[in-house]
């Protein structure tokens, strides 16, 4: 394929995904509960877990629409992370 074919599926897909933010990162949440006894105590709720998959998603639909790693912002990764080292 293409490389211009391949950019223009995978912007595509980017903006079919981010119509649907809301449910991916409510979906997301839901497993994550589901799976991982960390967040079954509710140690995290489950605002701030959609917070942080939502802009996680959000993070990695942008850098797939768009891939210029001089311009890749990992302040929301960093910013999860601390909060739950902490």
């Amino acid at each position: 394929m293409p490389e211009t074919t391949h950019r223009a599926a995978v912007a595509d897909l980017v903006e079919s995904m981010s119509t649907r933010l809301d449910e991916i990162v409510v979906g997301m949440g839901d497993m994550v509960v589901r799976e991982i006894d960390f967040y079954r105590q509710a140690i995290v709720s489950r605002d701030e877990l959609h917070d942080a998959l939502g802009r996680s998603v959000a993070f990695i639909l942008t850098h797939l629409a768009r891939p210029d790693p001089a311009a890749v912002d990992v302040s929301a990764p960093s910013s999860t992370g601390r909060k739950r080292a902490i």
